[in-house]
């Protein structure tokens, strides 16, 4: 089997500066081979992710350094917690996507909506299913939204057109 560490590595640092406008250092890139021998790219890059969103930027558009590296140094812990428990991390990484992109505004809104749509998933039998589900029809309808009313609208119409029948 082909090692692709090194394109991995690269294709890591590529999300992580396209998430924070910081490039990884040396030892961060060390980090992430370390990474890649427990997780696979998808896992790394959701924690990335939900590690970037639970910090907040500055006026200019930045990241403290500090916060930056401090949540560079949580994925491995990110990235273990979520393989424990996939499905509830999904709707975890769900709903920081949701507020990250669409703000903080409708908290108890967002969990409603959130949990219903995995209320209607818990009726299909297969977690995997559940997991693609989201990620290939929810994660794309959370990302084109214009704002988060029409966000959640669009997450609750496809709950009763696709999954309630």
């Amino acid at each position: 089997m082909e090692d692709n560490t090194p394109l991995y590595t690269i294709v890591l640092c590529m999300t992580w500066k396209k998430l924070t406008k910081s490039e990884i250092t040396e030892n961060g890139k060390k980090y992430l081979k370390k990474l890649l021998r427990q997780f696979n790219i998808q896992q790394i890059r959701e924690g990335m992710e939900i590690a970037v969103s639970t910090i907040k930027e500055d006026t200019d558009g930045k990241y403290n350094t500090n916060d930056l590296e401090r949540t560079f140094n949580m994925l491995g812990g990110i990235c273990y917690n979520r393989s424990l428990n996939p499905l509830e991390n999904k709707k975890l990484h769900l709903s920081n996507l949701i507020k990250k992109i669409h703000g903080n505004k409708e908290t108890k809104l967002v969990e409603q909506v959130v949990n219903n749509l995995f209320i209607e998933l818990s009726y299909i039998s297969s977690n995997e299913l559940q997991i693609e589900i989201v990620d290939k029809m929810i994660f794309p309808i959370v990302k084109d939204a214009d704002d988060m009313l029409e966000c959640l609208i669009s997450v609750e119409t496809f709950i009763n057109e696709k999954l309630c029948k």
